[in-house]
């Protein structure tokens, strides 16, 4: 799991949302979580195991004091979408539920 906001691509280009939330730590800490995903996806391309970075939004959890728009039921939607595409799924992919996400 990760988060939108570790996205270098949409930092970079001022995403309005990643702008507004510069949580150095947390933001940080995901970015490196992506580019581990990246080279695990690799190391393990062909071995039949599929590593994907997934968003689940910004979710009514304990971590956003509860004022996400999604349910965590709705977030882990996309968690569960990816995990059970199968063998022929993609990898070292980067996408929330509604799409890919720039790495």
């Amino acid at each position: 799991m990760t988060t939108r906001l570790a996205s270098v691509g949409l930092t970079s280009a001022g995403d309005d949302l990643n702008v507004a939330w510069p949580m150095l730590a947390y933001n940080s800490a995901k970015s490196a979580l992506n580019a581990l995903t990246v080279l695990y996806a690799n190391e393990l391309r062909g071995s039949g195991i599929l590593v994907n970075a997934v968003d689940p939004g910004h979710c009514a959890t304990d971590l956003t004091g509860h004022t996400g728009t999604r349910t965590a039921a709705e977030g882990a939607a996309v968690a569960v979408r990816m995990a059970t595409l199968g063998d022929d799924g993609p990898t070292g992919t980067f996408s929330s539920q509604e799409g890919p996400i720039p790495w």
